[in-house]
């Protein structure tokens, strides 16, 4: 809507500027340049509030983007584990299980912290090996 309005006040800019360079009078030059730069002002007045609207607006994003995210976190801590085995075989790595149990090899750092205690380096897992799926 405002935009279609703005439009609308630069259409009607370029017309009031069309009229001064085709006039020949000097007195309605000078109302024309005088109405232009009223135009002008109320467009620039405008812009300005739709800025100060527009940087509300996203600072309102955020805010509903933080709280959803704290919220979203919330509801993963505060839902029952339902923790998982996984028994290590010949070739594997935290970031194939990763990728096998999350869909992605940068969540091996997930089963590496669930498995601090059995596990030193995470480069060194062996067959046989239990470790807990988060």
């Amino acid at each position: 809507m405002k935009q279609s309005v703005l439009k609308l006040g630069t259409l009607v800019l370029i017309l009031l500027l069309g009229g001064i360079i085709a006039s020949g009078s000097r007195a309605t030059d000078v109302t024309k340049k005088d109405s232009v730069r009223a135009a002008l002002e109320d467009a620039l007045r405008e812009n300005i509030e739709l800025r100060t609207e527009l940087e509300q607006a996203r600072r309102e994003i955020e805010r509903l983007r933080m709280t959803l995210s704290l919220q979203a976190s919330v509801a993963t801590s505060s839902a029952p584990s339902a923790a998982r085995t996984h028994v290590v075989t010949k070739g594997e790595s935290l970031g194939r299980i990763a990728a096998h149990y999350y869909g992605s090899v940068d969540a091996w750092k997930k089963i590496y912290e669930a498995n601090r205690n059995t596990i030193s380096d995470p480069n060194k897992i062996f067959p046989g090996q239990k470790l807990v799926i988060p």
